[in-house]
């Protein structure tokens, strides 16, 4: 499976918020970086981004589920890839109920198609700059 389709089918699991499934397909070094938050979150291990978005996001929002709008795949060499992921994210407010909506990019970051990384950004050039790339 080709790492586009594997991110893709990725946000399909954490819709679910399957969380075990999300952690046997990440290793223990695993890092998740959120730079969206206000201040910055970083986990580690394969829980990782259950523990980030707990934090940022399920505890503020009901029901937020992630949409992939993009994905581009740059390869840097044979070992190292980067998936930048724009991403529409919808929820309602926890204690209004209002509908909430936006965007944000997501950078996976693969070592030999082994996720090793995860960051998340307000744009997509920010995440597109953090990854060595024009904006």
């Amino acid at each position: 499976m080709e790492i586009a389709d594997r991110v893709r089918s990725g946000y399909e699991i954490f819709n679910r918020r399957d969380w075990d499934a999300i952690a046997r397909g990440l290793p223990e070094d695993f890092e998740a970086i959120d730079h969206v938050a206000v201040d910055e979150r970083r986990a580690r291990g394969p829980y990782a981004l259950r523990e980030i978005t707990n934090a940022a996001g399920d505890s503020v929002f009901a029901d937020m589920r992630m949409e992939v709008i993009e994905v581009d795949v740059i390869s840097n060499d044979n070992r190292v890839a980067h998936a930048i992921v724009r991403v529409r994210a919808t929820a309602s407010g926890g204690r209004s109920g209002a509908p909430v909506s936006g965007e944000v990019t997501q950078i996976w970051t693969y070592e030999a198609g082994v996720p090793k990384r995860f960051e998340q950004f307000r744009t997509w050039d920010e995440a597109r700059q953090a990854a060595g790339l024009d904006g």
